[in-house]
């Protein structure tokens, strides 16, 4: 009888979990943020937005040394429910041309896609 042990290959999600560019994506969350913050969306969105980066902001830092594929799945819950706001007022001035690319850049970082 063999002990052998099968080794299972790594998803994807954790093969890219391993190389998140912790920093750059909260970088790029800040942006958002701010870019949100200084837009002409009504205050409940923006709050409701803005509550969401940040949450997926703290995740991030609190996972620097690594992000595991259930941190990875929670940010881009984080990053999906902010579309989801966003979608809504789109239409309103120019924070459709600013906030979805770089939503679309941070779901990306986390192996999400949104489109």
């Amino acid at each position: 009888m063999s002990t052998r042990r099968r080794i299972q290959p790594i998803s994807p999600l954790n093969k890219f979990a391993t190389g998140v560019d912790t920093d750059g994506l909260i970088n790029l969350l800040e942006q958002l943020q701010s870019i949100i913050k200084n837009s002409s969306v009504g205050d409940s969105d923006k709050n409701l937005a803005g509550g969401k980066l940040t949450a997926a902001i703290n995740e991030v830092k609190d996972s620097r040394a690594g992000m595991s594929a259930a941190k990875l799945k929670e940010v881009g819950s984080y990053i999906q429910e902010t579309k989801t706001i966003l979608d809504r007022v789109m239409e309103i001035g120019e924070i459709g041309k600013k906030a979805l690319p770089m939503i679309l850049k941070a779901a990306a970082m986390v192996g999400l896609r949104l489109l």
